[in-house]
């Protein structure tokens, strides 16, 4: 996630209460995963570290408004940019290039690149290039 505002990202699980909360990256940081119970989850809210007010976003009808977590599992659930204007999400190899080199222990779990409105796609960590 990248924000020259955003300080806390929170996603909700579809019909439930369950949050899971990711924070943007820095600059030079490592890349940390967060972890997640298995389900279908929706951008839910952010926090700002300005006096930017906002409604927290609407449940999706379905879960074609979501993405999936798997279970056991590494999922990619895209880069997430905030600005003024809007949210955006995009797939970048070198985000899982970079968080497979912060955390090697990733490797031990399958990768699954999932992203809001697509289905979600099982990535072997062989056709990740090395960096």
């Amino acid at each position: 996630m990248t924000s020259g505002f955003v300080s806390r990202v929170e996603f909700r699980q579809l019909h439930s209460r369950v949050l899971f909360f990711g924070l943007p990256k820095t600059a030079h940081g490592a890349l940390v995963p967060a972890v997640a119970k298995a389900g279908f989850y929706y951008l839910f809210n952010f926090d700002t570290g300005y006096n930017i007010v906002h409604d927290p976003f609407r449940e999706p009808a379905d879960t074609h408004g979501a993405f999936k977590v798997q279970a056991g599992a590494v999922t990619y659930v895209g880069d997430w940019c905030f600005t003024l204007q809007g949210v955006t999400s995009a797939i970048r190899l070198d985000t899982i290039i970079k968080a497979r080199n912060d955390n090697p222990w990733l490797e031990r779990y399958p990768l699954f690149v999932s992203m809001v409105g697509h289905d979600v796609v099982r990535l072997p960590w062989e056709q990740v290039p090395q960096a």
